[in-house]
């Protein structure tokens, strides 16, 4: 594991100052500049880790989304990308990311499902029926 960087350092400084004054906020006035400012702060991330990705080589994942909302399982993508936001990106481009949490792995070449599997949304039947996941 590699040491934080004064860049991570600064950022993580930035998100606890956040959530100290989301904290503290009192007025509806308060809480929609506070959100507005965590979403500034969650785009400039997101785009800092989808540069990072896209300077990887290339590999697929396993994405599975879940709503934590209603603790359901929305599906499974396997989509490629340069790490899990790209790939997070590529599904919803191929139009196969429900949204949600999403949890990621990365798939080796000798365990990739056959190609009709690939970028779009699958069920857990579908995953059952091609072998890709146990029936509980």
């Amino acid at each position: 594991m590699t040491e934080p960087t004064e860049r991570d350092l600064a950022r993580w400084a930035k998100w606890d100052d956040l959530r100290k004054r989301q904290k503290a906020a009192t007025t509806d006035e308060e809480r929609a500049a506070l959100a507005l400012e965590q979403e500034q702060l969650e785009e400039e991330g997101t785009k800092e880790l989808l540069m990072q990705d896209m300077g990887q080589e290339m590999q697929w994942f396993w994405l599975s989304f879940r709503d934590v909302d209603t603790d359901t399982n929305l599906g499974v993508a396997i989509v490629e990308g340069g790490g899990v936001m790209e790939a997070a990106l590529s599904a919803r481009r191929h139009g196969c990311n429900p949204g949600g949490e999403v949890l990621a792995y990365p798939i080796s070449e000798e365990h990739l499902p056959a190609e009709e599997l690939r970028n779009r949304l699958l069920s857990e039947e579908e995953l059952i029926a091609a072998g890709l996941i146990a029936d509980t």
